[in-house]
């Protein structure tokens, strides 16, 4: 008995020790980030703006995917081995979420929608800034059009 007690309560006691240390050192923010608080205002609107209209560019979204998948759907495209099978899934209108071109375009449309709510929900409402929060509300409806036409079922009577 006396030695299944040494084998429980030491590593007990010192799991103790090495659990509860440290709270305060680990909780730092990161040095090169700024709080929300301090960047969404008017100082910053045009960079935000302009960060949304980056996401934009990405691979997935207007960089190429979106575009190519587009017409690759239609008849203007006929994939062979000669252009490596690349969107071979799309060209046969095979959709299956976990497919990289799919996803990367989901996850770049709703980052684009989350940095256009930012701004809307975020930035004073001041007249000198209804410019950027208009062009923040345009581009997450355009978001929205894009992610409808290319996730939503075709219309059949």
């Amino acid at each position: 008995m006396k030695n299944l007690n040494k084998y429980i309560i030491i590593p007990l006691i010192s799991s103790l020790f090495l659990l509860n240390g440290c709270k305060d050192a680990l909780d730092l923010d990161p040095f090169n980030s700024l709080p929300e608080e301090s960047v969404v205002n008017e100082t910053y609107a045009r960079q935000l703006v302009n960060g949304v209209y980056e996401q934009m560019q990405v691979i997935g979204y207007y960089g190429k995917d979106y575009q190519v998948v587009g017409e690759v759907t239609g008849d203007n495209v006929k994939i062979t081995s000669a252009n490596s099978n690349r969107y071979l899934n799309e060209f046969r209108f095979l959709w299956n979420p976990s497919l990289s071109n799919q996803l990367n375009t989901w996850t770049a449309l709703y980052k684009t929608i989350y940095a256009t709510n930012i701004i809307i929900n975020e930035l004073p409402n001041q007249e000198s800034l209804s410019a950027y929060k208009g062009e923040a509300y345009f581009l997450r409806a355009l978001a929205h059009f894009d992610a409808a036409k290319r996730f939503s079922r075709p219309y059949t009577n």
